[in-house]
């Protein structure tokens, strides 16, 4: 588990090795979904 703190404005950042792992970039997208409280993130690939 990684923990990531909640930033003014509500920002969170993702750990580099999550970031690496994803292959996540700057200006990538993500798919935010609640499902029973808890935050399911998702990397989306736009074409």
């Amino acid at each position: 588990m990684t923990l990531a703190k909640v930033k003014t404005n509500f920002q969170l950042t993702i750990p580099r090795r999550l970031r690496d792992k994803l292959k996540l970039s700057v200006g990538d997208f993500v798919e935010i979904e609640n499902k029973d409280c808890t935050l399911i993130i998702k990397p989306v690939k736009m074409v």
